[in-house]
């Protein structure tokens, strides 16, 4: 593989020393011929250095006789001392330099056709996968698989096709197919966008107007939500009546501490209040009774009923059932009282 000589540099160096010294001072001139030295100086050290496989302490060099001169025929040893180096990415940017710099030239025309695509055939294609919000799970191909890492990301891939799929809870899954060449730089940015579904819980007003979505898998489920509502309503109209009977038993022993008139007025309101005071006892235990023989079959049932479903349920509707179901349990309270 042919190098740029040294002779070729020399003669390129003067004769842009001599083109640009003419119109200038002798001072000036002076300067630029010390640094057209200094540039050949740190090249013969480059060149030795890149014999000798010291391929990054030539390309130091050669970078520093660069920022002296700019000249183009020295971006073509640069590259080659960046390669060595394995800075490729480094030696494909003075390759490209170099070819836009001396277009015609028999070395810009090989590096095109040959040099540049096998160096480039030799990197990993990168990608950069940015979301917003950031935070999601990338995964590659299937989400059955790990996730390979989270936005903001950054990874190398072998060329070829790849499916990315980016998710993030509460958001919609984005899934993007590329193509990686060798070499390539690619970024992808993703905005995520909210789910559409709605995970609040329904409303009383909704309670009483949307059919439970968990009836057409088994009957027995909401009809044991609405009788367990039942028996829970009644414990509460037992525990109503039980506050009754009590507060009439404490009546009937003030009205005995009191010393009431045991006349036949006294006695008769005396025993209304013993009256009222059993009669609020018996309503309370036979509610309790009962609401709990309510609630114990609702249970019952609705357990029984979940069993029947499908195994492989959706979360959202189990949630939803439960929901309703404390809603339904409310409302039963609410007209007991």
């Amino acid at each position: 593989m042919r190098f740029i000589t040294h002779h070729a540099l020399f003669l390129l160096l003067t004769t842009g020393a001599v083109a640009l010294a003419t119109p200038q001072t002798a001072m000036a001139q002076s300067d630029d011929e010390a640094t057209t030295r200094k540039v050949l100086q740190l090249v013969r050290e480059a060149k030795v250095k890149q014999e000798a496989n010291m391929w990054a302490e030539a390309l130091s060099l050669y970078e520093q006789a660069y920022a002296l001169k700019p000249l183009p025929a020295l971006l073509y040893p640069m590259a080659k001392a960046a390669e060595g180096a394995g800075q490729k990415r480094k030696a494909i940017t003075y390759y490209e330099k170099f070819v836009a710099a001396l277009p015609g030239e028999e070395a810009a025309v090989r590096v095109v056709n040959k040099e540049l695509p096998e160096l480039k055939a030799t990197i990993p294609p990168t990608l950069k996968i940015v979301s917003t919000p950031a935070g999601a799970n990338i995964y590659r191909d299937s989400i059955e698989k790990p996730p390979i890492g989270s936005t903001p990301y950054e990874g190398t891939f072998e060329k070829g096709n790849i499916n990315i799929i980016v998710r993030l809870d509460g958001y919609e899954p984005i899934t993007r197919q590329l193509t990686l060449r060798g070499a390539d730089e690619q970024e992808l940015k993703l905005d995520l966008v909210p789910r559409k579904d709605d995970a609040r819980a329904p409303t009383r007003r909704e309670v009483s107007q949307v059919e439970d979505p968990g009836s057409s898998s088994s009957p027995l489920k909401p009809v044991g939500i609405a009788t367990a509502g039942v028996g829970v309503a009644l414990l509460a109209t037992g525990a109503t009546f039980s506050v009754l009977s009590m507060n009439r038993v404490n009546e009937v022993n003030d009205y005995d501490k009191a010393g009431a008139s045991s006349g036949a007025q006294g006695r008769r309101e005396l025993e209304d209040l013993k009256d009222d005071a059993e009669r609020f006892y018996n309503v309370s235990l036979v509610s309790y009774i009962v609401g709990g023989v309510a609630a114990g079959v609702g249970v019952g049932m609705w357990a029984y009923g979940s069993s029947q479903a499908a195994p492989e349920q959706d979360p959202q509707a189990l949630r939803w059932n439960l929901s309703v179901g404390r809603e339904r349990a409310v409302l039963g309270l609410e007209r007991a009282w």
